[in-house]
């Protein structure tokens, strides 16, 4: 679960083994503040580059990502709007990979719940307290 977790992670960090998310501990790796982003982005795609849980996620980043770098250098968008629009894309994945997350461990829940249910169980009375086993 490393994009997201490079995503999610890549904006807030779930399964990483270091604290502090992947796509922030790039940034800083890469000179995301002092260099321009068509600088900095091959460094960021290279860091992520690991396979994950989220392919299309990451493969949807990496398309915005390339996008914003062509569009920078033909001269479309500035840096600011670049460095803007990728902050926005972080924040899309991270969502989504928030709401996977989420979805798969209410699925696993309900799967216990019902798996719990389903168990034969013994109760015995004690006056007025019933424990079923």
């Amino acid at each position: 679960m490393r994009i997201l977790v490079i995503i999610a992670l890549l904006l807030t960090g779930c399964g990483g083994q270091s604290e502090e998310p992947l796509v922030s501990r790039l940034q800083t790796e890469c000179g995301a503040r002092e260099r321009p982003f068509v600088d900095y982005w091959p460094c960021i795609r290279a860091g992520m580059a690991t396979p994950d849980n989220y392919p299309d996620i990451k493969a949807l980043y990496f398309a915005t990502g390339d996008y914003v770098s062509e569009q920078v250098r033909d001269g479309k968008m500035t840096d600011a709007e670049a460095k803007l629009a990728m902050a926005a894309a972080r924040q899309k994945a991270a969502s989504e990979v928030h709401a996977r997350s989420t979805a798969s461990a209410n699925a696993s829940t309900a799967r216990y719940a019902a798996w719990n249910a389903s168990r034969p169980r013994t109760c015995v009375q004690h006056g007025y307290i019933v424990n079923c086993y």
